[in-house]
């Protein structure tokens, strides 16, 4: 049996991480909404602001330099292994 402080606090750490990983990924609602917590949104709206945020994620994707990149995650001497 689980008590109801355990579905709790599991819930504040999934939403934590949750939002964390909204966050990473540049989602829109993660980056500081003004809406307020149990407030419902127009689906038009919402559909609206999740495809100017793909159409944002795909602009920053045709733009990165991923030989850079994995230099920055790995190290100077990181390269690809090739085709």
């Amino acid at each position: 049996m689980e008590g109801s402080n355990v579905v709790i606090g599991r819930r504040e750490k999934f939403r934590h991480v949750s939002n964390e990983w909204h966050k990473f990924l540049q989602f829109v609602l993660a980056q500081g909404s003004s809406m307020d917590v149990g407030q419902k949104r127009k689906w038009q709206s919402l559909e609206d602001d999740m495809q100017h945020a793909q159409i944002a994620r795909w602009k920053r994707l045709r733009t990165v330099d991923i030989q850079e990149e994995l230099r920055q995650i790995l190290g100077d001497k990181a390269e690809f292994r090739g085709l």
